[in-house]
Formats: structure tokens, sequence, C-alpha cells
């Protein structure tokens, strides 16, 4: 993309500051996480709704929503000590993210044999799901 946007101009310099860099990718990587999950109060809320009749108005179902997640937000601030401050702790559901932006964002040279197991697992991935989405059409009833 950094070579097919235009960088003259003031746009141009906004929308194209220069190439994808590490941090870039890592922010549309949370963005991208952040945004497949939803909240669990709504699938309460579905859950009510289609299994015991009852649904409460859409505002109690906005503040069902917002108050649970603010709750999470305030307890993860009670627990900034215990989650940020040993910078040495260690998040292993972090590393094979962490891992991945690694190798794509170094030296080709340093990571060609970890570029060549993250290709092959992908385009394996790939055949994997998509030969039962192909040859196993859902129909519904």
């Amino acid at each position: 993309m950094a070579l097919a946007i235009p960088r003259w101009g003031a746009v141009g310099r906004f929308l194209n500051p220069g190439p994808f860099n590490k941090k870039e990718h890592a922010a549309a990587v949370l963005m991208a996480s952040a945004a497949s999950v939803s909240a669990l109060s709504t699938e309460a809320l579905a859950v009510q709704k289609l299994w015991y009749g009852g649904y409460p108005s859409q505002g109690a179902g906005v503040f069902i929503t917002l108050s649970s997640q603010l709750i999470g937000y305030g307890i993860a601030g009670l627990m900034r000590e215990t989650l940020l401050w040993p910078t040495k702790m260690f998040y292993p559901a972090n590393l094979p993210i962490t891992t991945i932006l690694e190798t794509l964002h170094r030296d080709k040279n340093e990571t060609k044999k970890r570029l060549k197991v993250f290709w092959i697992i992908f385009f394996a991935l790939w055949v994997w799901e998509l030969v039962p989405e192909v040859t196993f059409k859902f129909h519904p009833i």
C-alpha cells in the first residue's frame, strides 16, 4: 500500500506516512482481535430472549452491556500492579502472535525458515478449511 498511495500533498502525507511497520501491524492485530469477540452480556441477553421468552428493554440491554464492560475495566485497573508491573512476567497466550509479528518484520534472511513454516501451515489450514466448505455445503431445513 505504501507504494500505491501517493505521498505528496497534505492529504498524501497523512494517508501515507511511510512503509507499514511493526507497530502499525500490532495495532491492526489488536483492533481485529478486539472486534472479533462480543461482550459476554450480549450472549446472556440472547439466551434470555431465546430460551426464557423475556427480554429487557433496549435501554436496559445497553446499560447491562456497558456496566459489565466497565466493571471489567475497573477490575483490570485494580489489578494493575499484578498485571503490568512485573515486566518479566510470562504470558504464554501472547507468544504465537508476538513470534509471527517478529518473523514478518525482521530481515528476511534471518527468518527464512520461520516464514517457510508459516506459509506451509497457512496453506495447509487454508486447504483444511476450504475443502469442507466447498464439498459439504450446509443446507438449512
